[in-house]
């Protein structure tokens, strides 16, 4: 029952993180984000929601086996960094899609990959297959953070 209770807990998580994320980052999208010259490393619009597919169900596979390992959710470490890289991921939508707050979104990009990095290290004492499948969203994340500052150096701080 416990694993069940885990799975729902961490499904919903993800989804909720996913959704809020999109209408966030939708928002930018389809408004000042499509104004701008895109630099040269920035990938086809459609890229976006077919990675963050993969790495949303990446994650929710890498938490559950590293999440069900641990008898309690609470003063969790691992699970206090996936809920912290949930909420720096909306936050960052919402900071620079929606907000056009460029250098705060570089901030919080580079918090979530602090954040990330170190959920996966410590999702590899917890069980190494779910740390060698967060390894895509830390490569993502990173090279996210690079366009993101790549926006700041073209644009300024917001637009």
């Amino acid at each position: 029952m416990k694993k069940i209770l885990k799975s729902i807990y961490i499904l919903a998580t993800v989804l909720l993180t996913a959704y809020l994320s999109s209408v966030f980052s939708r928002y930018g999208t389809d408004g000042w984000y499509q104004t701008l010259p895109k630099p040269a490393i920035v990938p086809p619009d459609f890229v976006f929601s077919i990675v963050w597919a993969i790495l949303y169900a990446l994650l929710i596979l890498a938490s559950y086996l590293a999440l069900s390992r641990t008898e309690s959710l609470l003063h969790n470490p691992a699970n206090d960094l996936f809920l912290a890289q949930c909420f720096l991921q909306i936050l960052w939508c919402f900071a620079f899609f929606a907000q056009g707050q460029l250098a705060f979104g570089s901030g919080i990009i580079l918090l979530l990959d602090v954040a990330v990095i170190k959920m996966t290290l410590l999702y590899h004492k917890l069980n190494r297959l779910s740390a060698y499948l967060l390894i895509p969203y830390c490569l993502w994340m990173l090279f996210a953070s690079v366009l993101n500052i790549v926006y700041v150096w073209m644009y300024g701080t917001s637009v």
